[in-house]
């Protein structure tokens, strides 16, 4: 798929569009049952995409052990919004806060896709990215969650534990689940050299993208205070 093309295009509008209704529709809810609610039919749609995935890779003859498997940052950050959107649990929303906008929105602004992806797989890929960002959307700035003081580092702690985990798999399965074994083609961890180096770009990248993502809260906080 080109980037910035047509198609490309049109998924960034969609992005700022659910982003701003998904805001507004949080701000209208906020403090009622409805919010609760809302926030849980979310997550069954997000589910429902996030588990159409291998059917639809089975569909086209792409399903694989080291391919089909929801072991991405995105997929991991998918069930965190999930999860935060049914409970509300602060812990989650912080996990989907820092890996959704992190991982998810980079996803967006530069998918990983082939020139000639599908139809179905290129809507399932896109809604859930966007179904992501938008659930932030609708926690943060519609109902008023928060990233803790600090929760940045410790967001980046499970990002380590989460790369250990999968890099394990990624061994058993000759797999590359979160691009611990090659980096994505066109995308800033190429400047940081081969592998194993530009593991170590990427890890600060991750670190500087949460403390940018943290630093808003962070003033919000000292003008508050």
């Amino acid at each position: 798929m080109t980037r910035l093309g047509a198609e490309h295009s049109a998924a960034l509008v969609a992005t700022a569009l659910a982003c701003v209704l998904l805001a507004w529709t949080g701000r209208r809810l906020r403090g009622t049952p409805a919010a609760l609610t809302f926030g849980r039919v979310f997550a069954v749609l997000l589910l429902v995409a996030q588990f159409a995935d291998p059917f639809i890779s089975a569909h086209y003859g792409w399903l694989e052990a080291r391919n089909g498997l929801p072991l991405e940052l995105c997929d991991i950050s998918g069930f965190a919004i999930m999860f935060a959107l049914w409970t509300h649990r602060q812990a989650a929303f912080e996990l989907a806060y820092f890996w959704g906008l992190a991982g998810a929105l980079m996803a967006i602004l530069m998918p990983d896709l082939p020139a000639d992806i599908p139809t179905l797989e290129f809507l399932r890929f896109f809604g859930m990215h966007i179904g992501i960002v938008g659930g932030i959307f609708y926690l943060g700035p519609g109902l008023g969650m928060r990233p803790r003081p600090n929760s940045e580092w410790k967001v980046f702690g499970w990002t380590l534990l989460c790369a250990v985990f999968v890099g394990a798999i990624n061994h058993q399965l000759d797999a590359n689940y979160m691009y611990l074994c090659q980096s994505p083609p066109g995308t800033p961890l190429e400047l940081f050299g081969p592998w194993p180096w530009y593991l170590f770009g990427a890890a600060g990248l991750a670190i500087g993208m949460y403390l940018l993502l943290a630093l808003p809260y962070r003033l919000l906080r000292s003008a508050e205070s």
